[in-house]
């Protein structure tokens, strides 16, 4: 291990360290809450759309044969199958700092929630920035009104279409506040690549973008923001695929290199494995965004370590493709299993591995892989031959 990786490791486990004690700890959860009330009608937040689903109770495990997985997306399912579509507007002076675009009313210092993500819930400002800013600077960019769009939740690709694409498709769908007024996003996300890639479409190039510079401090007397359920992902799917050519044929192997966390271990043994079933072993980092599009509109069977990189099935046939993803003891989280399930994704299978070590990497059972990956192309063959009269 080189001096980087050392580097970089002992940045992981401070940061590790401050999320248990400050994010997740209930000294860290009772202090936020201290700080920062959370903003609701006394504060001239007017719910504009709020309508119930339940999401979830239909789904199936699909292919899953590892129990614990099995017992844990059930669960999953059960306990988070209740949400909502949800528009606001909060009409009073708002300030947003420009780390995150986090927004506050400006009178009493209430946090205006802008994602339903319990992994972000810790983010709040931060007093001591924006004090200093009152006493040296005060200074702000002002705008009317405003729909916020993205503050930070877009440097994760997944979260990036969940919480902040399928919203503004659903503004889009239902004309709700038309199409004139400014959409909020932090330079910090503008600037990623799959972002870029994103709103160059049409549908969104013609909208009216404010992007919030480093260090832009922002007013403005009037906000709006958009939380979907989870169902809006076949919005999602159904708009990518009028910009995406699919002809699903390919073997794609989503490996990680290095320098990345979450990588397997045992990973050169785990190459041979799908190898010698004809995948290919393919790194996002290698390609554009535009390259990894038309690269998942080829996909036929795809393996994944669980990753963000696993949201771009959403530019595949879904209903022709076969999918395995592989996660950490300890680490297993049910987004992507929930994104395909919604999107009526052919096969499905997940593999747990090893707990996370010092380095935040794990193995696989060779024996287990291999296993699962013979039964996904078995049974893909075997379907695909009793649909042509061949079995």
């Amino acid at each position: 291990m080189n001096f980087k990786e050392k580097l970089q490791n002992i940045r992981h486990i401070l940061y590790r360290f401050k999320s248990s004690i400050l994010h997740n700890s209930g000294v860290g959860k009772a202090l936020r809450q201290a700080l920062w009330k959370v903003a609701d009608e006394s504060d001239g937040l007017k719910m504009i759309v709020d309508i119930p689903q339940t999401g979830f109770l239909y789904h199936t495990l699909n292919h899953i044969a590892d129990e614990k997985i099995r017992a844990m997306f059930t669960w999953e399912n059960k306990t988070y199958c209740k949400q909502y579509d949800r528009v606001f507007e909060v009409r009073a002076p708002i300030i947003i700092e420009p780390s995150h675009s986090l927004a506050f009313t400006a009178i009493n210092r209430r946090f205006v929630v802008q994602t339903r993500s319990k992994a972000h819930e810790y983010l709040v400002p931060s007093i001591f920035k924006y004090t200093l800013h009152r006493l040296i600077k005060n200074s702000y960019t002002y705008y009317p009104v405003l729909i916020h769009f993205d503050g930070f939740i877009g440097r994760n690709i997944y979260h990036f279409v969940d919480e902040s694409i399928n919203p503004l498709l659903y503004l889009l769908r239902t004309n709700l506040l038309g199409l004139n007024i400014p959409l909020l996003i932090n330079e910090n996300v503008h600037r990623l690549p799959y972002v870029q890639y994103i709103l160059s479409l049409p549908e969104f190039s013609n909208l009216v973008w404010v992007v919030q510079k480093p260090g832009e401090w922002i007013k403005t007397d009037c906000l709006y923001k958009c939380i979907t359920e989870f169902d809006g992902w076949k919005d999602a799917y159904n708009f990518f695929s009028k910009h995406t050519n699919k002809n699903p044929h390919r073997r794609v192997f989503l490996n990680r290199k290095p320098r990345f966390q979450r990588r397997l271990i045992n990973n050169e043994a785990i190459e041979a494995i799908v190898r010698e079933q004809g995948f290919e072993v393919i790194y996002a980092e290698d390609l554009t965004y535009a390259q990894q599009v038309a690269l998942f509109a080829e996909v036929k069977y795809f393996v994944s370590m669980h990753g963000g990189g696993v949201t771009n099935l959403i530019h595949s046939d879904l209903s022709q493709i076969g999918v395995i993803e592989i996660f950490a003891e300890g680490l297993v989280h049910p987004h992507y299993y929930w994104l395909l399930e919604a999107l009526q994704v052919h096969y499905y299978d997940a593999v747990m591995g090893s707990e996370l070590d010092v380095n935040w990497n794990y193995s696989v059972d060779e024996g287990v892989f291999k296993d699962r990956l013979t039964a996904m192309l078995q049974e893909d063959n075997s379907s695909a031959k009793s649909s042509r009269g061949l079995a």
